[in-house]
């Protein structure tokens, strides 16, 4: 502990005296307390870089230009003050005023001690709430993943699909490009749930939404609603890129339905209908209007045979499809 006084101007004129001392912490000024004569005290931290000299000349221009102890200029902080141990009271003689500097001395350690354990009390609470606001911090992050996500396909569920669409139908008003939807479902799969059972159903599920995964680029989004289900979001797409990834889907499902069945009876071979609506073909005007669209097309497709696609189309217009390879 480095002390310097430092004399000033009182009211009235009578001098007056401030005791400044700098804590140190590995030879550096962590910490500097001024006292005054009338046992005032004020704690300012400074940069853990500055010296011991430093923050004392610092300090001494300070009060110098100041006149007195100001709050502006030195400002309490508890967490500096951990770093200042006070200083023993002196003890002369066998005298009264000798045993209660001894007795304040005791105090003061065992305040001391005190403290130190208090603060590293402190300091281990801090560490398990840091530990433990991490943890639910990654708890959090996968509560949102399963809130979003279709546990058995791992494709985004109808809450994700619903943002996403919402998002997407924005960006392709304001861009002025047109965004493209497919509504799938899965011909035959009640069949293979009679049939085969529930897992068997499943794992048909499973094998649907890999395929989406496979066929969809970066920025589209393939998502299951529920049951069989499906939507695929084509941001930045043509109508004309339609039957291209429509008839990818259709034979690509077809050839792995197959050969998943390897030979097993089931009342009807799986298959997909799909039904496309795009922005811009449709005239929607929200996205749900865009759903409802691809939804029509998708109905459409199943009148008309199922595993087959079919675009969305006024009452009236001519057919625009085609059925799997």
């Amino acid at each position: 502990m480095r002390r310097r006084r430092v004399r000033r101007h009182g009211h009235g004129g009578v001098r007056t005296y401030i005791r400044i001392e700098c804590a140190l912490a590995d030879d550096r000024a962590c910490v500097v307390r001024c006292i005054d004569d009338r046992c005032e005290v004020s704690v300012e931290c400074v940069h853990p870089a500055e010296t011991a000299g430093a923050a004392l000349r610092r300090m001494v221009s300070k009060l110098a230009a100041a006149g007195a102890v100001a709050d502006s200029v030195l400002s309490d902080s508890c967490v500096a003050y951990r770093h200042v141990q006070p200083s023993p009271v002196a003890v002369r003689g066998g005298d009264e005023l000798s045993c209660l500097a001894i007795a304040f001395n005791d105090m003061t350690g065992r305040l001391c001690e005190q403290r130190r354990q208090l603060l590293r009390v402190n300091e281990d609470l801090e560490r398990c709430v840091e530990k433990r606001m991490a943890q639910l911090a990654e708890a959090a992050a996968r509560l949102a993943e399963l809130a979003s996500r279709d546990v058995l396909t791992s494709l985004p569920n109808r809450y994700a699909m619903m943002s996403a669409l919402e998002e997407m139908f924005r960006a392709s008003r304001e861009a002025g490009v047109d965004l493209m939807c497919l509504a799938i479902d899965l011909d035959g799969f009640k069949g293979v749930n009679d049939t085969l059972g529930h897992a068997a159903g499943d794992e048909l599920l499973k094998i649907a939404g890999d395929l989406f995964k496979e066929v969809c680029r970066e920025g589209d989004v393939p998502a299951r609603l529920g049951g069989d289900e499906f939507i695929i979001l084509l941001p930045m797409r043509q109508p004309r890129d339609a039957e291209p990834i429509a008839n990818r889907l259709l034979e690509n499902f077809g050839a792995h339905a197959q050969t998943w069945l390897d030979g097993r009876c089931v009342p009807a071979m799986p298959s997909l209908s799909v039904g496309i609506a795009t922005i811009e073909h449709s005239g929607a005007a929200s996205p749900e209007e865009l759903l409802s669209a691809a939804d029509e097309a998708l109905y459409i497709a199943k009148r008309a045979g199922k595993g087959r696609y079919e675009f969305w189309r006024k009452p009236g217009d001519g057919k625009a499809s085609s059925e799997a390879a």
